[in-house]
This record gives C-alpha cells, sequence and structure tokens, in this order.
C-alpha cells in the first residue's frame, strides 16, 4: 500500500461578498448630510464563507466654488472640476479624504477569492460646504415705534447660501440685541423691544452645514416713530442720507359747549444726515 498522497483543500464558495454602504468616521456636520470640514470615508466589505481578496470604492461627484479645489480620494480636485474616480482598489476598512467642497456620492464593491464579485453597495451621499452664507439686510419693514426711552419692532432677515442653502433647523438664524442673545429660531423675522442707540438688533444666520454668516446690524428701516415719553428720546442714524421729518401738533382743548381748540399742526421736512449721527426727539404731552 502506497503513502498517503498529500491532499489538497478546496473550498466551494457559491454566495457572493458583500459591500457595505461606506460610512463617515470624520467629519464636522450640521444638518444631516452637510459638512463644513474635511471629511473621512470607511469603506468596507465582508463574506461568509470565504475570504475577500479585494475592496474597491468609486467616488463622483463636482467641485464647487473656490474651496472646491482639494484632494479627493486619490484625485485633485479642481474649481467646478466633475470627479469620477473609476473604482480604485483599498483595503478593507480603509478610509478616503474628501477635502474639497462639492456633492460627493461614494460606493463600493467586494471581491472574494473565489472570483465572485458582490453587488455595487448602499450609496453614501454628501455635501461638503465650507463657505459662510451671506446676511443681505436686517431690515423692519414697517416702522420701529418708541413709546419711552427704548423702540420696538419686527425684524427680517434675508439671507443667502450659494451651495448648501440657507439652514433648516431651529437654530438658524440668531437675533441679538446689541451683544444679548435674544432668540435662537428657525424663523428669519423676530418681535424686538428694548431697541435704542446703543442695543441694536443684530443677527447672525447658518447654513445647512452649520457655517455661520458674519454678524449683520439692523440696517434698514422706513419710519421711525416717536411717541410721547416725557423725557427727551436719542436715535443713531443708520445709514447716511437724506431723511423726512414729520411732526404733528394736537388739537387744542375744549372750553364748554362752543368753544374749540386749534385743529392742530403739521409739518414736514427733509435733511441731510451722515450715519451714526445721534439725533434727539422731544415729544411734548398735555399738561
Amino acid at each position: 500500500k502506497s503513502q498517503v498522497a498529500t491532499g489538497i483543500v478546496v473550498t466551494r464558495d457559491t454566495v457572493n461578498p458583500v459591500a457595505n454602504t461606506p460610512v463617515v468616521t470624520s467629519g464636522t456636520q450640521g444638518e444631516t448630510g452637510y459638512y463644513r470640514s474635511n471629511v473621512t470615508v470607511r469603506i468596507s466589505g465582508s463574506d461568509a464563507t470565504s475570504p475577500l481578496k479585494k475592496v474597491t470604492y468609486r467616488v463622483t461627484g463636482t467641485a464647487k466654488g473656490a474651496n472646491g479645489k482639494g484632494t479627493v480620494a486619490n484625485t485633485t480636485a479642481t474649481e467646478n472640476q466633475t470627479i469620477d474616480t473609476g473604482e480604485v482598489e483599498i483595503a478593507n476598512n480603509g478610509t478616503i479624504p474628501i477635502q474639497a467642497d462639492g456633492v460627493w456620492t461614494v460606493t463600493a464593491y467586494s471581491y472574494d477569492k473565489s472570483g465572485r464579485k458582490s453587488a455595487v453597495s448602499g450609496s453614501l451621499v454628501f455635501t461638503r460646504d465650507t463657505v459662510k452664507p451671506v446676511v443681505n439686510s436686517l431690515s423692519i419693514g414697517d416702522a420701529l415705534t418708541f413709546s419711552g426711552a427704548t423702540g420696538s419692532g419686527t425684524a427680517t432677515v434675508s439671507a443667502s447660501d450659494t451651495f448648501s442653502g440657507v439652514g433648516t433647523t431651529g437654530s438658524t438664524y440668531q437675533f441679538y440685541l446689541g451683544s444679548t442673545l435674544k432668540s435662537n429660531q428657525a424663523s428669519n423675522s423676530y418681535a424686538y423691544t428694548g431697541i435704542n442707540a446703543d442695543n441694536m438688533p443684530k443677527v447672525t444666520v447658518k447654513d445647512k452645514a452649520g457655517n455661520v454668516s458674519e454678524e449683520r446690524t439692523l440696517d434698514k428701516i422706513k419710519i421711525v416713530n416717536f411717541e410721547y415719553a416725557g423725557a427727551i428720546q436719542s436715535w443713531k442714524i443708520l445709514t447716511t442720507g437724506t431723511y423726512k421729518l414729520e411732526v404733528w401738533g394736537a388739537q387744542g382743548g375744549v372750553n364748554g359747549t362752543s368753544l374749540y381748540g386749534g385743529y392742530g399742526g403739521y409739518t414736514v421736512g427733509t435733511i441731510a444726515f451722515s450715519k451714526n449721527t445721534n439725533i434727539y426727539i422731544a415729544v411734548g404731552g398735555m399738561r
């Protein structure tokens, strides 16, 4: 009888490997799917019956704006360049960097040693946006009314963001009075009280990635009304220009049943003011 021959080990594998959906392992996130920093993505796969031979990834998307320049996985992107890396081999559980602004889609495949290829993984889609939004205006549209030493009115913000868009969460708009935060909210308007020359409405705005705009101070008011306050009131001019001033005098009183006072007075004029000029208003009252 001969000696036993050297045997061989054969693996029969009829099951495809699995490519896991790529995941973000680091990055500063704003709203879901929006990042304002470099992003690191992990690529991984598995096979229940035989070892993996290799794992691959593919990144597609378009770099956006001046901050679209940078590394996208194995590619150096330029501004507004369309990227398609094709399939690129990577170690299982390896990571790739996304360091350019853009909307990016990352997918993966797995290959096992029997030669089987997985179905394409689920898609990881995200936006990298590192550019601040812009506050176009902060205005009190109808009237700012002073009923004493301070005024009140509803301020409305106009903001824009060319890439990810203005945020949609409850912390998108931060309204301040002077240096004091009054409200953190989703709405772009806020009803102020306590306004004076030293405590003006201000606002900052976030985009979907969480970038914060430069601070904007109230800059547009259609009408400022001054009511009787029993003291001289002051106001700081917001914008250099020509202003219309209107004043009214009350009707006179009544003596008995037949003697009536005058109908009151009205006058109007224009005057040029420079920005930050303090003006002082005295409103009379009945004595």
